[in-house]
């Protein structure tokens, strides 16, 4: 019984409260089957998501607890801005169309995704029950910053789910080399077997980026 008990503590112990602030759109189409297995090997999962959102839908079945917080803005309003983006990272134009329309779109969609941020945190009710479900951890999508400043205000951990960084900023965050002589930059299609001739253009891009990206 000694041994049962023992084993049974060890098995319980590995299981945790976790908590979900994740990113909407293809980030969170990567994120989800983790989420799932999460609940599936016995943790109680969270998932907070917006009213509104792409992928992130609050009334399909699910085994895992989802929370949902109001924002000021309609289905409609989130497809065009949405649209605007993905249009300009797939449409045919120059490098240098690229940059710009990637630049402003990237500028619309952050202030729509900065007003989710904002909802959530400013939802009083919402922070009062995650603060007292007393989570172990937070697990989001550091593509933004509302997972880690929600972690922070709980005071717990936060595990981050890494789908893709623009300006190479995963790299220097976990200070992997990038060289680019071998890995393509952003708005570019090179392969890490790359010409003279592409390589320069990869070296002027990744300086490019020393002005594109820190605004």
């Amino acid at each position: 019984w000694i041994f049962l008990l023992l084993t049974l503590s060890l098995i319980l112990a590995e299981c945790g409260r976790i908590l979900v602030v994740p990113q909407d759109g293809s980030h969170w189409l990567s994120m989800c089957p983790v989420v799932e297995k999460l609940q599936q090997k016995g943790h109680e999962v969270v998932v907070v998501v917006p009213s509104t959102s792409l992928y992130m839908k609050a009334k399909e079945p699910q085994n895992y607890t989802v929370k949902v917080y109001p924002i000021p803005y309609t289905d409609e309003y989130l497809g065009k801005m949405l649209k605007t983006f993905v249009n300009a990272h797939f449409i045919e134009q120059s490098v240098w169309n690229v940059v710009l329309t990637s630049y402003q779109s990237m500028m619309e969609i952050s202030s729509v995704f900065f007003t989710n941020c904002k909802s959530h945190l400013q939802k009083e009710e919402l922070m009062q029950y995650l603060k007292e479900s007393k989570f172990h951890m937070v697990f989001t999508d550091p593509i933004l910053m509302c997972g880690p400043l929600v972690a922070e205000y709980l005071s717990v951990p936060s595990i981050c789910f890494l789908r893709g960084f623009p300006c190479g900023m995963d790299s220097a965050a976990t200070q992997c080399p990038s060289p680019p002589s071998y890995v393509s930059r952003l708005f570019l299609d090179n392969s890490d077997s790359m010409m003279f001739s592409q390589r320069v253009k990869n070296v002027l891009v990744n300086l490019l980026e020393l002005f594109y990206c820190k605004p």
